[in-house]
């Protein structure tokens, strides 16, 4: 199971041009130059990892970590995006992380009674959003689902979605195992 927990904020825009990670118009606009409104005020644009795109595909969203901003350009991501995609701008702040956290657990915890043992891949900038909380996400899991846990820091998660293999930034896969 794959938790985001990022809220969809403001319209849907699609990516108008792109090169694997590089998008370069958003709608009919600078993708370089949004990106720089939203960093306004901000000395590093590690800033904006709270604020990750969101490709909408088959009513799922996906983000995407922000990883440059080469002015009058491109943005470039960590992960890519597909010409026409649908994204949106989203927003999450550590409580709004460990409430996503809490969800899921309780929903894996449903879908696999008596699990003997968790594995939790987290994304590296979600760790960094969380900061000193970060070990509170790992803290939901263990009480929640009621197993031993082992976790790993990733750069970015891949999950196997209708057959393809999709790479999500800034999420937390739980894997929660028992023996048949």
């Amino acid at each position: 199971s794959i938790v985001t927990g990022y809220m969809p904020i403001g319209p849907e825009m699609k990516i108008r041009l792109n090169r694997e990670n590089r998008v370069y118009l958003i709608e009919y606009e600078d993708a370089s130059l949004i990106m720089k409104r939203l960093l306004r005020g901000l000395d590093d644009i590690k800033d904006l990892w709270n604020a990750p795109l969101l490709i909408k595909r088959d009513n799922l969203y996906i983000p995407r970590t922000i990883k440059n901003i080469k002015e009058n350009l491109y943005a470039e991501y960590f992960g890519d995006f597909e010409n026409e995609d649908t994204v949106r701008i989203s927003f999450a702040n550590n409580d709004i992380l460990l409430k996503a956290d809490r969800e899921k657990a309780k929903e894996v915890k449903r879908n696999l009674k008596n699990c003997e043992v968790i594995f939790d891949f987290s994304c590296i900038a979600r760790q960094y959003i969380l900061k000193e909380k970060a070990k509170n996400e790992l803290e939901i899991f263990i009480e929640q689902i009621n197993a031993p846990l082992f976790g790993f820091f990733t750069f970015g998660e891949i999950k196997n979605i209708k057959e393809n293999v999709v790479l999500f930034n800034q999420t937390s896969l739980i894997a929660g195992v028992r023996e048949c």
